[in-house]
């Protein structure tokens, strides 16, 4: 389709577009019929619970709630020091990028 030739208010009905531009459903539906290998970006929240997919960091996740409940403060804090850097390295850098 030659748009060159025609005026802004043809060329943008003719893609199908309006002054105002696509709603968000319509980019969205676009993007998926047009590029089916985009990746959608995970939420902040989705990628920090993916972390916890790992074996290791759910039995560490565990000793600490199980640490914390019987007063064992310091030890959930040492169990919570060994954890949380799993997960920071992961999640910090790919949230400062957004």
């Amino acid at each position: 389709m030659e748009i060159e030739g025609l005026t802004s208010s043809k060329a943008i009905q003719s893609v199908g577009s309006s002054e105002d531009g696509l709603t968000s459903s319509e980019a969205e539906r676009r993007l998926a019929e047009h590029v089916p290998g985009r990746q959608v970006r995970e939420t902040d929240l989705g990628l920090l619970l993916r972390q916890f997919r790992s074996p290791l960091v759910l039995i560490l996740l565990v000793a600490l709630i199980i640490s914390f409940a019987i007063g064992e403060r310091l030890d959930a804090g040492i169990v919570f020091a060994v954890n949380q850097p799993r997960c920071r390295p992961a999640v910090w850098p790919v949230l400062q990028a957004a």
